[in-house]
C-alpha cells in the first residue's frame, strides 16, 4: 500500500464518495420526481416507462463523474451537476421528440434545479470564505424539491406560473406547512452539514499531522498496513539484511565546531541517507548522532544501497573532510515496535544487530564491509566488498 493510499483512506474510499455523491445530490431529483410520477400513474405504469430508467443511470454517471477525485475543482463541481439532465435531456428527445419533452413541466423543473446546483457550489468555489450560507443553500435548494414538485403534480400538467404558485401556497393551510416545513427541514440539514464539514476539515487536519509524524519513524507503506492490519507492528522473527553506517572520525571533528555547523552538516547527512534507503526500500532508518541503521528483507537491496550511500555520502561529507564506514549482515532478528507503554519504536534486535555494529566499527574511511553470510545470500557474491 502507498502513501496515497492512505491518503485516500482518510479522504474516503472512491466507492463511499461516489455513492454518497448518488445519494444526497445527483439523484435526488429523479427520486423525488419518481415519487411524484408513481404517485399520480401508479408504480407499475411508472416502472414500464424507459426514460424512468434513463434518468437514473444518467445520475449514476454523474455521480460517478463528480465521485471520483476527493478535491474536485469548483468549475468541474460546477458544471458537473448538468451532467444528468444534458443526458437525460439529450437521449429522452431522441426518444419522445423535443416538443414533448420540454411540454412536461417536471423536466423544466429538473433543469432549474441542476442549474441552481451548480450555480451553488460556483459561488462556494469563488467565496469559500461564505462556505457556511452556500451550505445552507445547497441544502434548502435540495429540500424546495419536494414541495415545488408537489404542486406541480397537483396544479396540472402544464408548468405553474409564479403567480399560481404564490396562490398555492399562501391561500391553503395545508400548502403552507408543507412549504414552511420543507424549509426548515433544509436549514436543519443544511446546519447539520455545516457542523459535519467543519468537524471533518479538523479531522483530516489532525490524521493527515498524524499521518505525517508517523511516517517519521514509520515508512508509508508499513504504516498504511499498520491502518488496516494492527498485526502488522506486532513483534516476529523474520531474517533481515542489517545496514550500520557511521561517519568515520566525526567525534574528533565536531569538538572544535560550532554546534550549529555540527547540525547542519547532520541534517545534510540524514537528508541524504534517508532519501537513499528509501529508494532501495529499505526501513525508515534509526539515527543516532553520526550513525545510521536500517534494514532489507532482501539482501541485494542492502548491498545497492550500500554502494550508493558511499558514493553519495562521501561526496557530501568531503567538504568537511569527513567519509563514511557500512558493515552488512545477514541473519535472524525480532522486528516488531519495542518499549514502554508509552513510547515505542518500531525496531529490531538480536545478534544479527550485534555483528552488523562489529563490521561498522571495523570498516575504514570510505570502505564497505559485508559478512561472508550475507554475501552467500547473493548469487553470484560481490567482489569489491571485503567479507569478514
Amino acid at each position: 500500500m502507498t502513501t496515497s493510499s492512505l491518503t485516500q483512506q482518510i479522504q474516503g474510499s472512491q466507492t463511499g464518495r461516489i455513492l454518497r455523491e448518488f445519494v444526497t445530490n445527483s439523484a435526488l431529483f429523479p427520486v423525488f420526481d419518481a415519487i411524484r410520477a408513481s404517485s399520480v400513474t401508479g408504480l407499475g405504469e411508472y416502472l414500464r416507462e424507459p426514460p424512468h430508467y434513463l434518468i437514473f443511470i444518467a445520475a449514476g454517471i454523474q455521480a460517478w463523474q463528480l465521485g471520483r477525485q476527493p478535491n474536485l475543482r469548483w468549475p468541474y463541481r460546477s458544471l458537473g451537476n448538468l451532467i444528468a439532465p444534458t443526458l437525460y435531456t439529450l437521449v429522452d428527445m431522441i426518444l419522445e421528440g423535443p416538443g414533448e419533452f420540454w411540454a412536461a413541466p417536471n423536466h423544466i423543473v429538473y433543469w432549474v434545479f441542476a442549474i441552481g446546483m451548480a450555480i451553488v457550489y460556483a459561488l462556494e468555489g469563488i467565496a469559500p470564505a461564505r462556505k457556511t450560507w452556500f451550505i445552507l443553500s445547497a441544502n434548502l435548494w435540495r429540500v424546495l424539491l419536494f414541495p415545488v414538485l408537489y404542486a406541480v403534480s397537483e396544479l396540472s400538467t402544464e408548468l405553474p406560473t409564479i403567480s399560481s404558485l404564490r396562490i398555492y401556497w399562501l391561500e391553503n393551510s395545508g400548502h403552507r406547512f408543507i412549504f414552511w416545513a420543507a424549509i426548515f427541514f433544509g436549514l436543519l440539514l443544511g446546519a447539520r452539514d455545516v457542523q459535519l464539514d467543519r468537524y471533518l476539515a479538523v479531522l483530516r487536519r489532525v490524521a493527515l499531522q498524524l499521518k505525517q509524524v508517523s511516517e517519521w519513524s514509520l515508512a508509508p507503506d508499513l504504516l498504511a498496513k499498520s491502518l488496516q492490519d494492527a498485526s502488522t507492528l506486532q513483534q516476529r522473527r523474520v531474517e533481515r539484511a542489517v545496514l550500520f553506517m557511521d561517519v568515520r572520525g566525526f567525534t574528533q571533528w565536531s569538538e572544535n565546531k560550532p554546534p550549529e555547523l555540527v547540525v547542519g552538516m547532520l541534517n545534510q547527512f540524514y537528508e541524504e541517507a534517508e532519501s537513499i534507503v528509501m529508494q532501495y526500500g529499505g526501513h525508515k532508518p534509526h539515527f543516532t548522532a553520526d550513525e545510521l541503521l536500517t534494514w532489507f528483507e532482501q539482501p541485494q537491496q542492502a548491498i545497492d544501497t550500500a554502494v550508493h550511500l558511499n558514493q553519495q555520502i562521501h561526496r557530501l561529507l568531503h567538504p568537511y573532510q569527513l567519509s563514511v564506514g557500512i558493515g552488512l549482515h545477514w541473519g535472524s532478528v525480532v522486528e516488531g515496535l519495542m518499549g514502554s507503554s508509552s513510547t515505542r519504536n518500531y525496531n529490531i534486535i538480536g545478534d544479527t544487530v550485534n555483528t552488523a555494529s562489529r563490521l561498522v566499527s571495523a570498516a575504514k574511511p570510505g570502505e564497505v564491509v559485508v559478512s561472508s553470510t550475507l554475501a552467500q545470500q547473493l548469487k553470484p557474491a560481490p567482489q569489491w566488498v571485503e567479507k569478514r
